[in-house]
């Protein structure tokens, strides 16, 4: 199961150097507070929130995907170029 970075896991010291690194690589979740049985619910999944990540050949968001726990409920695959090789944010809803 992926793991959950979080700014305060992260020392007061370490925390301006590496914010931008965590910021670009940690899953920013959007949805509505409420959702209503048998209606669709719509989830955005947005990489990074201060920081675009590169989108390089060799350096690339390969895929984005949301659990619900242990459960899979979607998985989108990326190829590099996807952000039109420049600095962007992945971005799936």
């Amino acid at each position: 199961m992926p793991s959950i970075n979080r700014y305060v896991d992260i020392s007061t010291v370490d925390r301006e150097a590496k914010k931008d690194y965590i910021d670009r690589h940690s899953p920013f979740i959007h949805c509505n507070a409420n959702a209503k049985k048998g209606e669709k619910f719509a989830v955005t999944v947005k990489m990074g929130n201060e920081y675009s990540h590169p989108d390089d050949f060799d350096h690339f968001i390969a895929n984005i995907a949301l659990y619900n726990g242990e459960t899979l409920l979607a998985r989108a695959d990326f190829v590099p170029g996807t952000l039109g090789n420049e600095k962007n944010h992945a971005e799936v809803t």
